[in-house]
């Protein structure tokens, strides 16, 4: 069996390659996992900073479709967020339940995303107990404006999982650290 491909089809190909390669790279990681980590310790009872195993789940939630959208309509907390994809009207459970099949598919861009961000300085790890901490809680001075809903839905989630264990977050959006 030969399989032909039209122009048309070579160039939609070329450029959703381009457009996958626009979103999906380190850089733009390292900013939404910058932004992530301030909100988390800002919003953390007792200001401390997100363990490094969440910074994992950050790329797969706003880079997927679906799951952005839900995360940019949803006010109030990851229990709603999680909620609205296990309703009988929209029945969306397979969404969920993929988030951890796309952690395992944004891992390689997730490490490269951070040493990224301790490269220029916008986290840090800290080796004893694996916490990503921001060094700067001041937000980026004017983001494109195509940017700005990623970041603001990396800072929704930073807010949200602040208050909740590692156990509550593997149970609440159905994966595994």
């Amino acid at each position: 069996m030969t399989l032909t491909l039209t122009n048309e089809v070579v160039v939609a190909i070329s450029t959703l390659n381009r457009e996958t390669t626009f979103v999906q790279n380190p850089a733009l990681g390292a900013v939404l996992l910058w932004r992530f980590c301030a909100a988390y310790a800002e919003s953390h009872a007792t200001n401390d900073s997100p363990v490094l195993p969440l910074g994992f789940l950050l790329l797969p939630l706003l880079l997927h479709q679906e799951t952005f959208e839900e995360l940019n309509r949803t006010r109030g907390s990851i229990h709603k967020f999680t909620d609205k994809f296990s309703r009988s009207e929209t029945s969306k459970v397979d969404v969920l339940l993929g988030v951890q099949s796309r952690v395992i598919q944004f891992r390689e861009l997730t490490l490269e995303s951070v040493q990224l961000a301790v490269h220029c300085r916008l986290l840090t790890v800290l080796p004893s107990s694996a916490k990503l901490v921001s060094l700067s809680s001041a937000k980026p001075s004017s983001p494109p404006a195509s940017v700005r809903p990623l970041i603001a839905n990396a800072e929704k989630l930073g807010k949200w999982l602040a208050g909740m264990t590692l156990f509550e977050i593997e149970n609440v959006l159905k994966v595994a650290f």
